[in-house]
């Protein structure tokens, strides 16, 4: 954990102990899933997310669900019907 979290009460505070790559790397996989779609990023998300999601780590299960939001615009027409997958592995 990062000690400035406890600390931060402020929405301005929000991406503390984010570190410095972290919106480079939402950015990349946003880009990533719009460029090459559902239907390419889809597949190599199931095999990977479902094991972080389920991790005792809270830091993989976090960087899961980030991943879920980054790539969703690019995945929607997959994702939308693959909606139960979707739901069941975030819950």
């Amino acid at each position: 954990d990062e000690p400035e979290w406890h600390a931060a009460d402020r929405e301005e505070d929000e991406g503390i102990g984010n570190g410095e790559l972290f919106d480079v790397g939402l950015e990349g996989l946003d880009r990533l899933s719009i460029a090459l779609g559902g239907n390419a990023v889809m597949p190599i998300a199931n095999q990977i997310l479902p094991a972080f999601l389920q991790d005792q780590d809270w830091k993989k299960r976090h960087s899961a669900l980030m991943t879920l939001a980054q790539i969703a615009e690019g995945c929607v027409k997959v994702m939308s019907k693959a909606i139960s997958w979707t739901v069941d592995i975030c819950v």
